[in-house]
């Protein structure tokens, strides 16, 4: 009994002994302390656009941000600020693709500090417009056909309706993203998921894309001529009346979308089956098809105020030129294709 009893004694001794080694030696502590770090946390502000809106080039965000340093032992010194612009669009085999013109990291548009730079867990705002974006960007440009040779960004068929009016259409997204420097000269340039997506108050980027607003609803007057019928001129003029009616954001019917000619050549009803109109950003699409299968094509030109030219035809061959007038004292856009 006396040699277990030793025997115990000194195995619990031993054990004491490792144990107070362990918590001694800090670098085999596996309980290390967390090391001070900085985050930061940016949203729109309540007054501001949360989009670049297609067609207005005034229009622009305004971003609230502030620097957070939950333990307080850091301090930042300085943000840099990093604009991100991605273009989508279809390759010419279809494909959706994503021009990334500022990469992964973006290009540096702005630094806040000294006076600039508030305090721990204080807000200061910034303003992004429509023209900072494009001088950022001017000059860049990208191989849309994988043929090897890269065309301006800002002047490429990819995209005809990006113009010197309209830089930034549908399709295009942005963000900001951001590095902060402390007083004692870290850097902190990326943070994990969790706290970018996760923690509350912090975040590691802000997104927005271009929206579009539409405005095509209403009645109109109608002439059409240069009519065809399976593909033949057909002689004679038909006029009428009819309206532009929203259904849904952005998605239209109309009252006959052979504008009179089914009436006028077969003596039929107008065209309408499952047919509809979707406006992309003045990117007209005529989607769906009439009453018997046949689907059509628009283009637009002539405008003058409340009045435009629709040439049109469908895959029967029917098709005309129609002259298309409001009627509710509003223009159309001129800038629809």
């Amino acid at each position: 009994m006396k040699k277990l009893s030793y025997i115990l004694s000194l195995t619990l001794l031993v054990s004491f002994a490792l144990v107070n080694t362990a918590c001694e030696d800090e670098d085999a502590n596996p309980y290390l302390d967390p090391l001070p770090g900085v985050h930061a946390f940016a949203d729109f502000d309540e007054a501001s656009s949360q989009s670049f809106i297609f067609g207005e080039p005034s229009t622009d965000v305004t971003i609230n941000i502030q620097w957070v340093s939950i333990d307080r032992v850091l301090e930042v010194e300085k943000i840099d600020l990093y604009l991100l612009f991605n273009e989508n669009f279809n390759d010419v085999d279809g494909n959706p693709r994503v021009a990334r013109h500022g990469g992964a990291e973006g290009i540096l548009f702005q630094t806040i500090e000294g006076s600039e730079l508030p305090a721990n867990r204080t807000n200061t705002s910034f303003t992004i417009t429509q023209q900072q974006v494009y001088d950022l960007y001017q000059g860049v440009t990208y191989d849309y056909d994988g043929d090897g040779e890269a065309v301006d960004v800002f002047n490429n068929s990819f995209k005809p309706t990006r113009s010197a009016t309209d830089r930034f259409i549908a399709g295009d997204d942005f963000s900001v993203r951001w590095e902060l420097t402390t007083t004692d000269g870290q850097l902190f340039d990326s943070w994990s998921p969790s706290v970018c997506t996760e923690f509350p108050g912090a975040n590691c980027e802000v997104a927005w894309s271009v929206v579009c607003v539409s405005d095509l609803a209403g009645d109109y007057t109608f002439v059409t001529t240069n009519m065809k019928e399976a593909g033949a001129g057909v002689a004679g003029t038909v006029s009428g009346e009819g309206s532009w009616t929203e259904i849904a954001n952005a998605k239209y019917e109309l009252t006959d979308y052979s504008f009179g000619l089914f009436g006028f050549v077969y003596e039929d009803d107008p065209a309408v089956g499952s047919l509809g109109i979707t406006d992309a950003c003045d990117d007209i699409t005529v989607t769906g098809a009439d009453q018997y299968g046949d689907t059509y094509t628009y283009s637009f030109s002539g405008f003058d105020g409340p009045t435009m030219t629709i040439t049109w035809v469908n895959t029967y061959g029917d098709g005309g030129t129609t002259v298309i007038t409001r009627t509710d004292g509003a223009d159309w856009p001129t800038t629809l294709f």
